[in-house]
């Protein structure tokens, strides 16, 4: 089980550079302290990020599309169903009054009739798959900008941490001058 790292260091006492004019191992120490304290090298990268997004949103577009495309299909299979059905009415009508054909008329008719049957339910279940096609679509837009709002938030947080932590710095480096100069 690890555990946290200790960061505590004494505030240098003696000068910045070393009479080579390198810095002192002191101050080398101290402002590594300083890099870990205020969170080392960790940052988000908002290409990446964006790039993904920008993924999601063709994905999302994509799937939006296949969604419309089903509801068309559906759209189509439920009027052929109705033609069916309007033509197995027809049949039916037909071979009720024919009379002598009417057995083998009715039995066409019926048989038609199921078919029709069998196409609207065919075209429910495929209106009802665009529909939920279209709403996972919806869902992924929502994520993707939910995702967008999020990054844009912890980039701005990030900022200002670095603005915090190079203000701290320069304030450590005016007093480090004002130390050795004294």
């Amino acid at each position: 089980m690890s555990t946290a790292g200790n960061f505590q260091i004494a505030f240098p006492q003696g000068p910045i550079v070393n009479g080579n004019g390198t810095m002192s191992l002191e101050w080398q120490r101290f402002f590594l302290w300083m890099y870990n304290r205020s969170g080392g090298a960790q940052g988000v990268d908002a290409a990446y990020v964006s790039q993904v997004a920008q993924e999601a949103t063709s994905a999302a577009s994509a799937a939006a599309q296949a969604a419309s495309a089903a509801q068309s299909a559906a759209n189509n299979a439920m009027s052929a169903a109705k033609a069916a059905q309007a033509a197995a009415d027809t049949a039916n009508a037909t071979a009720q009054s024919v009379g002598t054909q009417a057995s083998a008329a009715q039995q066409a008719a019926s048989q038609a009739a199921r078919a029709a049957a069998s196409a609207s339910s065919a075209a429910s279940a495929a209106q009802a798959s665009a529909t939920q096609a279209q709403s996972t679509a919806t869902d992924a837009q929502t994520l993707v900008m939910a995702t967008l709002a999020q990054a844009g938030s912890l980039n701005a947080r990030i900022q200002a941490e670095a603005k915090t932590a190079s203000a701290a710095s320069d304030d450590v480096l005016k007093i480090a001058l004002l130390t050795s100069s004294a």
